[in-house]
């Protein structure tokens, strides 16, 4: 499996094994990985967000993946609401993050991501 990787046109010497097997979906491999200690980086969320692999996005998130506004975008460009909501729950959005996102999705994601806002907006006050 991973001589596929490298073998892969898109194959870039600056990712690891981890963000590739995220990239492909490759469940048992990203596993494999995080048992044996690969450092979990926010590149491996990202594809994972992009591509919509919920047990992978979820994987990450447990083993300590970065969460930022770039995993939000991806599942909420792609309409990933499972993923946008695990990435909500994990992680206290800014106000200024969740609408820049709401700038780019659509409705049922704006409606998510708007609930959310409320909440964030509620906490502040």
């Amino acid at each position: 499996m991973v001589m596929y990787y490298i073998e892969h046109p898109n194959y870039s010497s600056d990712e690891t094994e981890l963000d590739r097997a995220s990239y492909y979906g490759d469940k048992k491999k990203v596993k494999e990985l995080i048992k044996r200690g690969a450092p979990v980086s926010e590149w491996a969320l990202y594809h994972a967000s992009y591509y919509g692999y919920t047990d992978i996005v979820r994987m990450l998130i447990d083993y300590g993946a970065p969460v930022d506004e770039n995993a939000l975008y991806w599942a909420s460009m792609n309409g990933y609401i499972e993923i946008l909501q695990m990435l909500i729950d994990y992680h206290t959005f800014t106000i200024k993050e969740i609408k820049n996102i709401m700038k780019i999705c659509n409705n049922e994601i704006k409606h998510i991501l708007h609930r959310h806002l409320s909440m964030r907006m509620m906490e502040v006050l």
